[in-house]
């Protein structure tokens, strides 16, 4: 681990973090969970950054004060902000907490533009997962950019390739002293599955190595619903019960997933509040309801469909939908003798569901031909 020392004269404005979170106190963001970092100086002190709180859902579990010791005095009051991952660009926004140096780290453009590496300042996945890019300590910047952070600046550098131009050495000074061999460090992440690889590592040339494999992503949820038996009602066999499933991934409330999945019914595309109708708020986890369908409570018209709309505490949407069909079959007296089926028809009308026979037996007279025959 490398050795740090820490500027301890450096004055950081918390309230300016209080203001940026009260002004973005609408936003989401899906990142939660951890990183940190605990380097020790040459004299074998403490000087790493500790806790760094990726989301503010870490912090709270009221959503007004501090319930968690490692972000701060419990019982203050707790900002709103977090990190936020973008598949659409592949990017990261927003702020985590340190609450060692009491300061947010941005992952915002503004807050990395002009960053001392080519290519990407922004965070950003490539196709292979690594992690490209920086972050900045905002409290540092602050003090760099007022003079007094004692030639500190506050990057955190997410890829050692921002670091080396020769993969063997060091070539950038935000990095650490030219010409000094640099090792191979960066943070990996799985847009798939929301997760940062086991040794996903960032560098503080100032602070040392920071572990980002405690933090994920949340995923939209999966909505997955069924209905058994998976066959249309008969309206000629009422009564008949059809049990409703659902299961919903990526709603794990002990990962810290936060989802309301509320249900509706339509039937043939219009919106159905009558019988037999699902609605209301549901288990974010899984559940069932089991239905009875008879001739008084049939709905308009086939099908009913059911959904059942989910959404996560970074506004990720999920649904899922199921179906019900109503129809009868009729039977007609066929060529062979027979009462055949004739036709399946998709109704809740039993008036159109008559049939010409209802056994083979009322076809005999009509197909068998009759002959008189005189004995030998």
């Amino acid at each position: 681990m490398k050795t740090k020392k820490i500027f301890l004269t450096l004055v950081v404005l918390i309230a300016a973090f209080v203001a940026i979170s009260v002004a973005k106190a609408g936003s989401t963001y899906n990142v939660i969970g951890w990183a940190g970092g605990w380097s020790t100086d040459a004299s074998g002190n403490y000087s790493g950054v500790g806790w760094i709180s990726m989301n503010s859902l870490n912090c709270s579990s009221n959503g007004t004060t501090i319930t968690n010791s490692n972000c701060g005095t419990v019982g203050t009051p707790v900002a709103t902000y977090g990190v936020t991952f973008d598949p659409s660009t592949n990017t990261f926004s927003g702020y985590a907490w340190d609450s060692t140096l009491a300061q947010p780290i941005s992952f915002n453009s503004a807050d990395v533009s002009g960053c001392p590496s080519r290519g990407n300042c922004q965070a950003t996945v490539d196709p292979n997962g690594n992690v490209t890019g920086w972050a900045r300590f905002v409290g540092i910047e602050d003090a760099a950019n007022a003079g007094n952070s004692g030639g500190w600046d506050g990057w955190i550098s997410l890829n050692s390739l921002n670091c080396s131009s020769n993969g063997t050495t060091i070539t950038n000074s935000n990095c650490g002293a030219v010409g000094t061999p640099i090792g191979s460090y960066g943070v990996k992440y799985d847009p798939s599955t929301g997760n940062f690889s086991s040794n996903s590592l960032a560098d503080s040339n100032e602070l040392g190595f920071i572990d980002f494999s405690g933090a994920y992503a949340v995923l939209p949820p999966t909505v997955t619903l069924n209905v058994n038996p998976n066959t249309p009602v008969d309206i000629t066999a009422l009564p008949e019960k059809v049990t409703l499933s659902w299961t919903v991934a990526n709603c794990d409330a002990s990962k810290g997933e936060v989802c309301t999945c509320t249900a509706s019914t339509d039937v043939n595309g219009s919106p159905w509040t009558g019988a037999n109708s699902w609605t209301g708020s549901k288990s974010t986890t899984n559940g069932s309801q089991t239905f009875t369908f008879n001739s008084s409570n049939l709905p308009p018209s086939t099908p009913l469909q059911y959904t059942l709309s989910c959404t996560n505490q970074a506004g990720q949407p999920g649904s899922g939908t199921a179906h019900i069909d109503f129809d009868c079959t009729t039977y007609a007296c066929g060529s062979d003798g027979g009462c055949d089926k004739n036709n399946t028809i998709f109704t809740i009308d039993q008036s159109k569901c008559s049939s010409a026979c209802t056994s083979s037996k009322d076809c005999i007279s009509t197909n068998l031909d009759w002959k008189e025959v005189s004995p030998n």
